[in-house]
């Protein structure tokens, strides 16, 4: 199965793995029994609805209550997946639980459009009623892409792992910034924001001094502009390992800050 390559803007390369078709399935059927839930307590509330509509005389009400209910239903099961990969950044609540993730082809993440071609196309792919046509192309295709995922360039891939082995989990030596305010700043960012600086990090010694330098430098400035932090980054390296030892590993309640925001 390909592996896909993503450099970032920060020219740290990242790589994905395409997901498999049992990974793929087991998401699914996580959320096929979340949208029949939600889809059959709104049948009931529509049922339920009708019926006492037409206990007190009023059948017209009932009628048109139990099918918007029905409507909403279909919602569910039509809307569920383009709403969830649209909020969660391309993932359901079964593909969070398997770790797995939409993106483009080229790892970026997936805009809208494509998202919404992918699930406009699932209607084909689950022909004939068990997702046949959509199995067989994702048995033929090397990234197992089903027909909605071939036609929106998307692909669905794994999740890294957050924390790689050789991340540091605590400083030998004094903190630069206060440790308390750094980590209210990285509140604002998610594992996959910080996922260059562990990529970075993980292969720093294998870049030449030439490069290591700059990108460290540039990654140092788009966390701390992402996270909104306020002071000047003297050693960029120093605040990366800040970033990944707050994020990641144990702050003892000695480590202090040499200068920052207090």
């Amino acid at each position: 199965m390909d592996t896909i390559r993503t450099e970032t803007p920060e020219s740290v390369a990242i790589l994905h793995t395409p997901a498999g078709l049992g990974s793929r399935l087991a998401a699914a059927l996580i959320d096929a029994a979340i949208q029949a839930g939600a889809g059959l307590g709104l049948l009931f509330l529509g049922f339920m609805t009708a019926a006492i509509g037409a206990e007190f005389g009023f059948n017209l009400t009932g009628g048109i209550a139990l099918a918007l209910v029905v409507l909403l239903a279909a919602g569910v099961f039509f809307c569920y997946p383009l709403f969830f990969e649209m909020v969660w950044r391309g993932q359901t609540p079964g593909k969070r639980v398997l770790g797995l993730r939409v993106t483009r082809v080229d790892g970026l993440p997936a805009e809208f459009s494509r998202l919404a071609v992918r699930n406009l196309l699932r209607i084909v792919d689950m022909l004939p009623l068990t997702y046949g046509v959509g199995i067989l192309a994702m048995l033929l295709t090397r990234r197992s892409q089903r027909l909605g995922d071939l036609a929106a360039g998307t692909v669905v891939v794994r999740l890294q792992p957050a924390a790689l082995p050789d991340l540091p989990t605590e400083l030998s030596r004094p903190f630069q910034a206060s440790p308390v305010a750094l980590r209210q700043h990285l509140a604002r960012l998610s594992d996959q924001d910080l996922e260059p600086v562990r990529a970075f990090w993980s292969r720093r010694n294998q870049l030449e001094p030439l490069v290591r330098t700059p990108v460290a430098r540039r990654l140092a400035e788009a966390v701390a502009a992402a996270c909104g932090w306020p002071e000047p980054i003297p050693d960029a390296e120093a605040f990366l390992e800040e970033v990944l030892v707050v994020r990641h590993g144990r702050v003892g309640i000695g480590s202090g800050p040499t200068a920052g925001p207090r």
